[in-house]
């Protein structure tokens, strides 16, 4: 019997060629999923929340979950999904977390990718399927991205070696306790920080063994509201998260009902975003790690800010804030370091786009200040990241979805 899930020592591009284009030409319908604004912010995870991470390792789920799935068991409303050929995402309510690894094994088994997340404290979960252009961009950060960090932060370090670990899409837990059924969001990516001293000894960062630094996470077509949600408890209710960088698309085209007309492609648009802390009375080198990443050519306008209260909140804002679950009198902030970083525009004129050539992070994306040599800062600190590939090969799976999808449309007429 095969096991289900991927091994997370395969790269990235080993891990998404494993999905043929071809799996299009079998879709019978799209479905775009509502998206209603939680009504309480402080859940682990939104009921109608947004995720993407594949099923999760082979070693966490049990064989006999795969045997006490056949497809005729599988929920409805996942029967429901996959008949509609896995659109946008899908929310289970009141399962338990072993019903839903078994879900997730049964999927693997059926050649859909997913990505999941699951709130313990609700007992739901959220699940998606990828598309090929969310596979093209998953490839492009961990085959390119990533080694440009490490190679910077190995070239400009003041002490030891430090490296990265690229995690891929592992399940990261939510909160500081560990248990059975603990909450877990999944990115497409996230780097860990390894550092090793003057005689080449691993040594454990802040006390966790190379905790994550940097998400890296796909939104495809998805509500804002549970986007920047997501992004407070990735940089407030786990340890250790520095930066978020989001790649977020829009108009991602989907098969419509057997034998209805195809309509009229709309404006494919992708960006990419990225999210940090901002310090509001922190103290020590959390706050000093903020201050070195803020970018001295952006200041975010503070009078743009948002609350994250649903009938508060405004869409695309520079900075958002919520209440410190521990402390009602604080709030915790994120602030979007620069402008949107626009990838591609079809609603803007060709040769009219304003297209950013180059993304730009920062080793403290990664590093802490050293503790050895507090008072030396890294001054050549940018790590700057050619979009060209990124945005070539987005286009080029976007035509090509396009045209399966009119393919089989004129096969069903």
């Amino acid at each position: 019997m095969r096991e289900c899930g991927l091994s997370r020592n395969h790269s990235a591009t080993e891990r998404l060629k494993s999905t043929s284009r071809e799996k299009l030409s079998h879709l019978k319908c799209g479905l775009v999923s509502s998206c209603p604004i939680p009504l309480d912010h402080r859940a682990q995870v939104p009921l109608d929340s947004t995720t993407e991470i594949e099923p999760v390792p082979s070693d966490a789920i049990p064989r006999k979950a795969e045997e006490n799935l056949p497809p005729r068991k599988l929920p409805s409303s996942v029967r429901s999904w996959i008949d509609q050929g896995a659109p946008g995402r899908l929310r289970l309510q009141g399962i338990d977390y072993e019903e839903l690894k078994g879900i997730l094994c049964k999927l693997d088994n059926l050649g859909i990718r997913t990505r999941f997340d699951w709130d313990n404290e609700s007992r739901t979960a959220v699940i998606r399927g990828l598309t090929e252009l969310h596979k093209e961009a998953e490839s492009w950060f961990g085959d390119q991205v990533a080694p440009l960090i490490k190679q910077k932060i190995e070239q400009v370090a003041i002490c030891g070696r430090p490296s990265i670990s690229i995690w891929g899409s592992e399940p990261l837990r939510v909160g500081s306790r560990i248990t059975k059924d603990q909450s877990r969001l999944t990115p497409d990516h996230s780097l860990s920080h390894m550092h090793f001293n003057t005689n080449e000894i691993l040594e454990y960062v802040s006390g966790v063994s190379m905790p994550p630094r940097v998400i890296f996470e796909i939104v495809e077509s998805e509500c804002y509201y549970l986007m920047i949600e997501k992004v407070f408890k990735y940089l407030y209710d786990m340890i250790g998260v520095h930066t978020v960088v989001l790649c977020t698309m829009t108009n991602i085209p989907y098969p419509t009902n057997s034998g209805a007309e195809l309509a009229k492609p709309k404006p494919f648009k992708a960006g990419i975003e990225v999210w940090t802390r901002k310090a509001d009375g922190l103290v020590g080198d959390h706050k000093l790690a903020e201050d070195l990443i803020t970018r001295p050519d952006f200041e975010p306008n503070h009078a743009d800010a948002s609350s994250l209260v649903p009938a508060e909140f405004k869409d695309r804002a520079g900075e958002y804030f919520r209440p410190d679950p521990n402390n009602p009198d604080r709030k915790q902030r994120i602030y979007r370091r620069s402008s949107e970083i626009v990838l591609c525009d079809e609603s803007v004129p060709t040769g009219q786009e304003k297209l950013n050539p180059e993304l730009i992070l920062s080793v403290y994306d990664v590093l802490r200040p050293c503790r050895r040599f507090p008072d030396r800062y890294i001054r050549d600190r940018d790590v700057v990241i050619p979009l060209k590939d990124i945005r070539r090969s987005l286009m080029s799976a976007l035509e090509d979805r396009r045209e399966l999808l009119q393919q089989h449309q004129a096969r069903d007429a």
